[in-house]
């Protein structure tokens, strides 16, 4: 038996654990379901949200000198569009799959629970909560940005 050493990717695997885990409470579906979903390919959403987390933890050098801030130097404002409207994308094309779903499977009694369904729910009663408390699609992907 040959053993060969090689080197373990423990951050990817730890990154891939925790939002499998996180997407499935929140969405209801793996990672490797949303990358069906999406038709993106690959963990497309795993790496739009490491993306955005790096760019979000960069140093700006903008923050220190404002006169620089309309030139970004770094690129950074081009960059966190470019990944937020990813991310947005990914996030809508969820929120129209389960909305479809949802349609199609409405005469059943089995409907998955979670945290999206939930939001829908909550978007979809108008009849019980005020015009003002609504839920729009745009709130629910800012609830999932912020669970994710």
């Amino acid at each position: 038996m040959v053993f060969v050493a090689g080197c373990v990717q423990a951050q990817r695997k730890l990154q891939v654990w925790a939002c499998n885990i996180i997407s499935r409470m929140a969405l209801g579906k793996s990672l490797n379901d949303i990358s069906m979903i999406t038709e993106m390919g690959g963990s497309v959403l795993l790496d739009a949200l490491c993306e955005s987390s790096v760019l979000i933890g960069s140093p700006n050098l903008s923050d220190f000198l404002p006169i620089l801030n309309f030139l970004d130097i770094q690129h950074l404002k081009q960059r966190t569009d470019t990944s937020f409207e990813k991310l947005d994308t990914i996030f809508q094309r969820i929120i129209d799959d389960r909305r479809n779903s949802r349609a199609a499977i409405h005469g059943c009694h089995y409907e998955e629970k979670d945290l999206l369904h939930t939001l829908l729910s909550l978007a979809d009663d108008k009849g019980n909560i005020k015009k003002a408390t609504s839920l729009t699609d745009d709130n629910i992907k800012a609830i999932f940005w912020v669970c994710i």
